[in-house]
């Protein structure tokens, strides 16, 4: 099934074609890059829908930006989030939301004995965050899952969602063991191998690898 937009025509396989009517703009080759009628500067639609579904631009701005009746220099973003859209910025084919802290990921599924938090003085991504476990007056026995991490935004590849690899690393507490269950494109657990006792805190370093689909 295809779905018609105001400016590209997205086929069943995830590809964007080239749009027709009034306002209805240029693909670039590579799929991301629209370029607007009017002389208005081409655009990343994926930064563009992103920017939108945060609720960084409205509705109405949203529309007329993909309908080429505005232009994007006139968007309500700020200096950094232009040049993350602006396809002749040179940032915008580079951007990855995985790398954005302005898209934080969030913690979930925490034990009633057990405080979960992204490190004080860090801005977590997807990509790369530090997470502070600390037990109090019960600690987690073995194989027990400390919390779930969801992603801000599911890890995808080639037009499907894939699972990352996860890795992590205990900064502090060296004799606690660290390991990841249920990794999926949403989200990951954190578990704890050889049990944490009562009364610790730990700070966990963790890097998030996107891989290729098969």
């Amino acid at each position: 099934m295809a779905i018609f937009g105001s400016d590209t025509i997205e086929t069943s396989g995830g590809s964007p074609a080239v749009g027709t009517g009034t306002g209805a703009g240029t693909v670039s080759s590579d799929g991301l890059c629209v370029t607007p009628p009017n002389g208005h500067p081409s655009y990343n639609r994926v930064v563009l829908d992103t920017l939108h579904g945060e609720g960084k631009i409205t509705a109405s701005e949203y529309s007329r930006a993909k309908a080429g009746q505005m232009s994007i220099v006139d968007l309500s973003i700020s200096t950094e989030e232009l040049a993350r859209l602006r396809c002749d910025s040179g940032e915008s084919r580079s951007y990855d939301p995985h790398h954005d802290p302005d898209l934080n990921p969030t913690i979930s599924s925490i034990p009633a004995t057990v405080n979960a938090t992204f490190a004080s003085g860090t801005t977590p991504t997807d990509k790369a965050h530090r997470l502070t476990i600390e037990t109090t007056t019960t600690g987690i026995l073995t194989g027990n899952t400390a919390c779930r991490v969801n992603f801000a935004r599911e890890y995808e590849d080639d037009g499907g969602v894939v699972a990352p690899v996860v890795q992590v690393i205990c900064e502090d507490q060296h004799t606690l063991d660290w390991a990841v269950a249920n990794v999926t494109s949403q989200h990951y657990d954190l578990v704890s191998r050889g049990g944490m006792g009562a009364g610790i805190i730990a700070t966990v370093g963790v890097t998030v690898t996107p891989v290729r689909k098969k």
